[in-house]
C-alpha cells in the first residue's frame, strides 16, 4: 500500500519522497510521490486485470463463476452501468474504482449486447 509510504522507488520512473516541514513537525506529499503512486496502482491494476483474463480464458469447456452480493446489488449494477457509455466503452475511471474481481465481471455482463439492448427498453 502506497498511501502512507514515505518514498517510492520506481524501475523506470525513479525515486519520490515525502516533503518533511521541520518548523510544523510535518509531512506532506509531493508531485513526484503522487505520480508514482498514480503509476504503481495502474501498474497493479493492469496485473489483476491480466491475471483475470488468464484464469477466464483458460477454460477448456465451461467457465462456472461464483460470487456474492450483499443486498446492495441494484446500487451496484446502476453504478457499475453508469460508467457505460453508448458505445459501450467502460470508463477507466470505473475500472479503478471497482472493489473485486466481481464488480469487473459485472460491468463486462452489463457490456454485453444482450443485456445493453434490455436495459434501454
Amino acid at each position: 500500500d502506497y498511501t502512507m509510504a514515505r518514498t517510492i522507488l520506481h524501475s523506470t520512473l525513479g525515486f519520490a519522497c515525502r516533503r518533511r516541514d521541520p518548523v510544523l513537525m510535518k509531512e506532506f506529499t509531493t508531485i513526484p510521490m503522487e505520480a508514482l503512486k498514480l503509476e504503481s496502482e495502474r501498474s497493479s491494476l493492469s496485473e489483476e486485470l491480466r491475471v483475470l483474463y488468464v484464469a477466464m480464458t483458460r477454460a477448456k469447456e465451461k467457465l462456472i463463476i461464483t460470487m456474492t452480493q450483499d443486498k446492495r446489488l441494484d446500487g451496484t449494477l446502476k453504478a457499475l452501468s453508469g460508467g457505460i457509455t453508448e458505445e459501450k466503452q467502460i470508463s477507466s475511471y470505473l475500472v479503478r474504482k471497482c472493489k473485486s474481481f466481481a464488480d469487473w465481471i459485472l460491468m463486462c455482463a452489463l457490456r454485453h449486447p444482450d443485456t445493453w439492448q434490455n436495459s434501454l427498453r
